[in-house]
């Protein structure tokens, strides 16, 4: 999920409009997690706590299952030079990727929890970081698969990609969001053919 604040969720029209009672959208993504789904969280100015801090997930009970802490202010890093993200720690979801990362313009800041594990950084932030919850996979992604924060092209994910993401490793669109362009070498499904 990216770029969708916590009170698209947990404010839909029947509580908003209609102050009727609804179970907690957020609380049912964790439980998902925890019951065996993967959910991968990608940065994004709506995302994590995002521009002047609105996304708001910091206080959520999905950020109780995140594998980072999420600050309550504006977490935004806005990097016109461009940064690459570096291998901190090998990991299946890295798996078929050579080289180089390609440059980002911005991302979230955010702090690996205790016993989660960063397998990207960007200087001393975490970028990748994945965790187990429960009996599932979880991973947060500090950067967009969408323009301004990405490389043109190199970052476009398709919807088959983020409902491939859920089942297993949610890190997988990562990888498959990054290698759509080949900025990464050859994508797997370039090599499988």
């Amino acid at each position: 999920m990216s770029d969708i604040p916590a009170d698209s969720l947990l404010l839909p029209h029947a509580v908003f409009v209609k102050g009727e009672k609804r179970p907690n959208r957020l609380r049912s993504l964790g439980e998902f997690v925890e019951r065996g789904g993967g959910l991968l969280m990608v940065g994004g100015y709506m995302s994590f706590a995002g521009f002047e801090g609105r996304a708001r997930y910091a206080s959520t009970p999905l950020a109780e299952a995140l594998p980072v802490e999420i600050s309550h202010y504006d977490d935004r890093i806005e990097e016109p030079e461009g940064v690459n993200p570096k291998v901190m720690n090998e990991h299946a979801i890295l798996d078929g990727i050579s080289g180089d990362w390609p440059y980002f313009l911005g991302y979230n800041r955010f702090k690996a929890r205790p016993g989660s594990e960063v397998i990207l950084s960007v200087g001393e932030d975490p970028f990748l970081v994945v965790d187990r919850h429960g009996s599932g996979r979880i991973a947060a992604f500090a950067s967009d698969c969408s323009p301004h924060w990405v490389v043109p092209n190199s970052c476009m994910a398709s919807l088959s990609d983020v409902l491939v993401a859920t089942d297993g490793m949610a890190g997988r669109l990562v990888t498959s969001c990054v290698m759509a362009a080949g900025a990464c070498g050859p994508s797997r499904r370039e090599t499988a053919s």
